[in-house]
């Protein structure tokens, strides 16, 4: 019997058009589409992370030089436009 998996947060900027709002949550896993945004922009990737992980993540997002933080500010410069 497959466990189900714990629930992710996307703690990134908006993404234009509607197609992915800041602090989305996705219990079940990704889906579909979501694989597709992280293919076009990887750093998206970089900021879904498991719910119990939000005040660490945060944290890193404020924190310049961390991963985190660089994929949040790329993200931004880019205007969070997808093709």
């Amino acid at each position: 019997m497959e466990q189900p998996k714990e629930p992710l947060i996307y703690l990134g900027p908006n993404i234009s058009g509607g197609v992915l709002s800041g602090n989305t949550v996705f219990k079940g896993g990704k889906p579909a589409h979501i694989d597709l945004l992280i293919a076009e922009q990887p750093e998206i990737g970089d900021l879904i992370v498991p719910v119990k992980s939000i005040n660490d993540t945060l944290a890193k997002i404020n924190k310049v030089g961390t991963a985190e933080h660089q994929a949040y500010q790329a993200l931004i410069k880019r205007g969070t436009g997808v093709k």
